[in-house]
């Protein structure tokens, strides 16, 4: 597991004078550069990042959003250009305050495709997941007690469920999970990181209704 700075490390930026960007760019409180990669960041009013633009050879190629909530957390989220309205295109991360990765999702032409992740405060993997390239659930669905334990695992085909492969307690012996199979019935749903319980009601693949049956 990485934090924010480790995962800042990677790209291993080097402070450069700005040259040979567009005239926006001069405005940058801060450039940085790696080879033919230059970030041109701005900072809020607390000093916190709040955008990079991302320049290769001299082309703006997207532009990094961050975004900071009351609680410490905060995340960023890229675009193919400048404006925070723009389609989202490659990794989106949010940290828990701490800098420890929350989530990660991956975004292709604004849909969210391909793996994505997200992890307790501690930095066990809470879950795995897996989109097409329509942005709907495909293959498995992987979620974890926070010891490493599987809790879950369910099979997706194009956005509709199939079947629950693994329904399993904290110490890792198997729990009835419902009737559950090709798309119809109900699953007993155990809620990562909390004590709810949920009975998942489906219907050749959607789910159709929800009951809580334990809240502690």
């Amino acid at each position: 597991m990485f934090d924010l700075k480790t995962y800042i490390t990677l790209f291993a930026f080097v402070a450069l004078p700005f040259t040979g960007l567009s005239a926006q760019s001069k405005y940058c409180d801060k450039l940085i550069q790696n080879g033919d990669t230059v970030v041109c960041q701005d900072f809020g009013h607390k000093g916190k990042v709040f955008r990079e633009h991302f320049y290769v050879k001299g082309k703006r190629e997207f532009t990094r959003w961050w975004h900071y909530r009351k609680n410490g957390e905060y995340q960023f989220i890229q675009h193919k250009k400048k404006s925070v309205f723009a389609k989202k295109h490659g990794p989106a991360m949010q940290f828990y305050p701490d800098g420890k990765v929350k989530l990660y999702v991956f975004y292709q032409n604004g849909i969210r495709t391909g793996k994505c992740y997200s992890y307790y405060p501690s930095g066990k993997m809470k879950s795995a997941c897996n989109s097409n390239d329509k942005g709907r659930p495909d293959g498995l669905l992987t979620e974890f007690y926070e010891n490493g334990q599987v809790m879950n695992q369910a099979r997706w085909i194009d956005g509709l469920i199939v079947e629950v492969l693994v329904n399993k307690d904290e110490q890792g012996y198997d729990v009835p999970f419902g009737t559950l199979l090709y798309g119809t019935g109900t699953w007993l749903y155990r809620e990562p990181g909390t004590n709810n319980v949920w009975v998942h009601h489906y219907q050749d693949g959607k789910l159709i209704k929800t009951t809580k049956v334990q809240n502690q």
